[in-house]
């Protein structure tokens, strides 16, 4: 009688114990949970800000990349319009000297030297809009310049004057052209023509 009223409270009491620590242990197993999948879930955001950051940079970078780019052909196809502006002034003046030796037997001297250094100007502005530009700006931008460069030999053997202004068109228009592909490859729009607006 008396040995089994020790063992009551002594089963109770580690009844008690055990269910104690196991309280404790599941308790503390579902708190390590939680802060396992609080951490996961803060590791999976630290990980989807670090990709939007990324992703956001390579967008501005590109962006910068894109701006770049455009600022370089804007400058290279600037630096090429004016040369063969240049240009055509410096083929004005012999446009004029043949004009003036129209019927003559022979052709007056002229000094090709202001034409060549125009010419060397122009050519190299090409180079740069050669690298840097797309095919039908290239491609176009290398007709211009044929154009140009042809003019001193084809005006050599011409004999009327509308053969002289037709040769002069062939090269205004070939810079026309040219400034139209690059504004258009740039996405300006063209100032408007000579043409009066409607209406007028």
């Amino acid at each position: 009688m008396v040995s089994s009223s020790i063992w009551v409270p002594l089963v109770t009491a580690v009844l008690g114990l055990v269910t104690g620590l196991g309280t404790a242990f599941f308790t503390q197993r579902r708190a390590d949970d939680r802060e396992d999948v609080r951490w996961e879930r803060e590791r999976k955001d630290r990980l989807e800000q670090w990709r939007r950051e990324r992703q956001d940079r390579l967008e501005q970078w590109r962006r910068e990349d894109s701006q770049r780019w455009l600022k370089e052909r804007q400058q290279a196809y600037a630096r090429l319009i004016t040369a063969l502006n240049d240009w055509e002034n410096a083929l004005v003046t012999l446009y004029k000297a043949r004009w003036l030796d129209l019927g003559k037997e022979t052709q007056t001297e002229f000094d090709m030297t202001p034409i060549q250094r125009t010419r060397d100007a122009a050519n190299e502005a090409l180079v740069s809009v050669r690298f840097i530009a797309p095919k039908p700006v290239r491609d176009m931008a290398q007709l211009a310049f044929s154009a140009h460069k042809k003019f001193p030999l084809v005006t050599a053997d011409i004999k009327n004057g509308s053969e002289l202004d037709a040769a002069q068109q062939r090269v205004l228009k070939s810079t026309e052209m040219l400034h139209t592909r690059m504004s258009e490859d740039l996405g300006l729009e063209m100032p408007p023509g000579d043409e009066a607006p409607s209406g007028e």
